[in-house]
């Protein structure tokens, strides 16, 4: 750890002025220096120009190194109005080197060291340190020297070295570099040496530069056009790299843009507007489609792909019929066809939130909010629930029937973790309310479809079902006549002196009565027997496979020794017998 806190190159910038000396220790790719207080380098002195000089970190390639070179001047190439000196010679730029002295006016001067051989705690010492040059000169190790270019020439060549140190790809914060087709990289700018320090190694086969001279090949043989733009991925980030084809020196230079966040943006975007029209259709298919087992899997089918989730699924809450605890149920579910089906482990399971240790989820759902989350950032009960059914991430939305919360719909990504935006969130509600919306629909057919088919005092088949069954009965008892074969028995049955119970008891008591005799008359016959009201004090029976006439016989004795103890309503002990008429076909 020591060896190589040594080898490390360290930049530094004593300066003073009229406040005292400070360390300033360098390795941003610009600063300014100047009176100005907005300089990145403050100098308390007067005879500083506002905007007095520039310091630029330069890559040295070749050696993956780097040194900083002053520049007398602005960044819009305005020069100061004293000069800088530098070991007291007064230039337009220079490349510094270890110990070089800088004057930029009365009272304000600097001194540049190039270090190594210096531990971090050694380092530390010498920027705390009031007289840091004693410490420099007494460290072990000496400077590191860089390369110095004479750019002093004359005044005219000065003039064209600081346009040209002052250059958009020294001071861009964008990654620019420069490729001598096919053989190496010839220039990385700052920004490029910074974001991508493994470019020297790696060269063309890094991932910015894979493929390139192929690219180039096919893009530009035969064309007068010379630039192109592509997409390039490094790890997490996305880049937009401009390329431009200097063909007359086979040179290739190309500007690169992080378009990470945009990127990421426009997918947001896309799957956003995918979402709005996967629920609109699915929404559609709940509304027109009248199977509704067929409707909410085609509805999961259309926002799971849309989605680009590998599971959907529907609970629906359930109260215990032991313990009255809320529970829940998977009632449907869609997957992509290599992801593993949770139905034939836990359709038919009624799955305790406490068992789970998950008790929240509900009260969350019940309180109209969504659950989402990676498993690997959540409670330890929850990461054993979502491990066994192999969810990476969920987001778990609450379906709705007016105030009540009836289930919930869950998407699974059991190959990769995924957060759900705001956005989504919004979008996946919209689709719960068209299932909450649908499931009240088909609620209320089935009651009106109940009570089309059954008497609502008694629960029984009314007239109209039990119509409907004798005429499939007799149907299929046409179909498979035979002389020996089974019997069709109908039994009419009309209770004895009911209406003078109903005249002097009144209704209330008639019609509790007429429910006690179907419920004695149920417990009585067989399993498959149609028993139905038929009006009033009236009831029918079909039973359709009978061997024997005594059969019929026998079971219209059970039925009138089961009305013979008494019935004890409201305080009276009441009779009642029945008369049975038998039909056989």
């Amino acid at each position: 750890m020591l060896e190589q806190e040594r080898k490390k190159v360290r930049h530094l910038l004593s300066v003073k002025d009229p406040e005292g000396i400070r360390v300033i220790y360098l390795e941003a790719a610009t600063y300014s220096i100047g009176r100005d207080p907005k300089n990145a380098i403050y100098l308390r002195s007067k005879s500083v120009s506002r905007q007095h000089a520039m310091l630029l970190r330069v890559t040295e390639l070749d050696q993956e190194r780097y040194f900083f070179r002053i520049i007398d001047g602005s960044f819009t190439g305005k020069k100061s109005t004293n000069g800088i000196f530098v070991n007291g010679q007064r230039c337009s730029a220079r490349d510094l080197k270890h110990g070089d002295f800088v004057e930029f006016g009365d009272l304000a001067e600097a001194t540049y060291y190039a270090v190594s051989n210096l531990t971090d705690q050694e380092f530390a010492e010498i920027c705390n340190s009031k007289d840091p040059l004693a410490l420099l000169t007494s460290s072990e190790g000496g400077g590191y020297n860089t390369v110095v270019a004479d750019l002093d020439s004359d005044e005219d060549s000065s003039d064209v070295a600081l346009a040209r140190l002052a250059s958009f790809p020294e001071l861009t914060p964008s990654p620019i570099i420069e490729v001598e087709i096919p053989q190496r990289i010839s220039y990385l700018n700052p920004a490029a040496t910074s974001r991508f320090p493994e470019l020297v190694a790696q060269q063309l086969e890094h991932p910015l530069l894979t493929g390139l001279s192929a690219l180039l090949e096919t893009h530009f043989k035969g064309r007068n056009t010379r630039s192109l733009t592509r997409t390039v991925e490094v790890g997490n980030q996305t880049y937009e790299q401009f390329i431009h084809y200097m063909a007359e020196s086979d040179l290739v230079r190309l500007f690169l843009t992080d378009i990470t966040e945009r990127r990421q943006v426009e997918l947001e975007l896309k799957r956003r507007d995918q979402l709005m029209a996967a629920v609109s259709s699915a929404s559609t298919s709940l509304l027109t489609e009248l199977d509704y087992d067929l409707a909410f899997a085609q509805a999961l089918k259309i926002i799971g792909e849309a989605a680009d989730v590998d599971r959907v699924v529907i609970y629906e809450n359930y109260p215990h019929p032991n313990t009255a605890e809320i529970t829940m149920r998977l009632r449907q579910e869609w997957t992509k066809p290599d992801i593993r089906s949770l139905l034939p482990l836990l359709g038919n399971q009624v799955q305790s939130y406490s068992t789970f240790g998950v008790q929240h989820w509900y009260q969350a759902l019940h309180a109209g909010q969504c659950i989402q989350g990676i498993r690997s950032h959540l409670s330890i009960s929850e990461q054993t629930l979502l491990g066994r059914d192999q969810v990476q991430a969920l987001i778990m939305v609450p379906i709705r029937l007016g105030r009540q919360c009836w289930g919930f719909i869950a998407f699974h990504d059991c190959t990769h973790e995924r957060q759900w935006s705001a956005h989504e969130e919004s979008i996946l509600f919209a689709m719960a309310a068209s299932l909450g919306g649908a499931i009240q629909r088909q609620q209320t057919e089935e009651v009106i479809r109940y009570r089309a088919s059954h008497d609502l005092l008694t629960g029984l088949p009314n007239r109209a079902s039990f119509d409907e069954k004798l005429a499939q009965a007799l149907k299929e008892a046409r179909r498979n006549h035979t002389p020996k074969g089974p019997l069709l028995v109908v039994m009419f049955l009309d209770l004895d002196q009911f209406k003078g119970i109903n005249d002097t008891l009144g209704h209330t008591i008639g019609d509790d009565l007429l429910r006690e005799v179907s419920q004695r008359i149920k417990e009585t016959i067989h399993p498959h027997t149609v028993f139905s009201r038929w009006g009033g004090d009236e009831f029918t029976l079909l039973i359709p496979h009978i061997n024997r006439l005594a059969q019929a016989t026998q079971e219209a004795a059970s039925i009138l020794s089961a009305l013979e103890p008494p019935f004890n309503l409201h305080g009276h002990e009441l009779f009642i017998s029945a008369s049975i008429g038998i039909a056989i076909y």
